[in-house]
């Protein structure tokens, strides 16, 4: 997991992103990625002691899931129906799913 703590910690005391890439073994991207949500959600160090990596993650990515990101929460949908296609020798399994509690809401993977 990253270590959102870490790169947050390192930021607010001044050190470089490559340096924090560095020292957190997390890529560019990552550390850009956590920098960038950080400032968007107004926050600062230091941090509260009880506040974990897990809930930063939570905090920072709560609302991409919910707002049709291809990632999905483990518990958004349940299988409904499974499509099995053969061709040129391949085999293609298709699994439909829905959103828990609807009858509508299907997705194709």
């Amino acid at each position: 997991m990253t270590n959102y703590r870490k790169i947050l910690e390192m930021h607010f005391q001044g050190f470089s992103q490559r340096s924090i890439e560095a020292n957190v073994h997390s890529s560019h991207q990552t550390v850009k990625t956590v920098l960038d949500r950080a400032k968007e959600l107004n926050i600062s160090w230091p941090l509260d002691d009880d506040v974990t990596n897990e809930m930063l993650d939570e905090l920072f990515y709560s609302d991409m899931t919910s707002s049709g990101s291809a990632f999905l929460a483990a518990d958004w949908c349940v299988p409904w129906s499974e499509i099995i296609i053969m061709s040129g020798g391949l085999i293609f399994i298709v699994v439909l799913l829905r959103e828990s509690g609807s009858q509508s809401a299907v997705r194709w993977l």
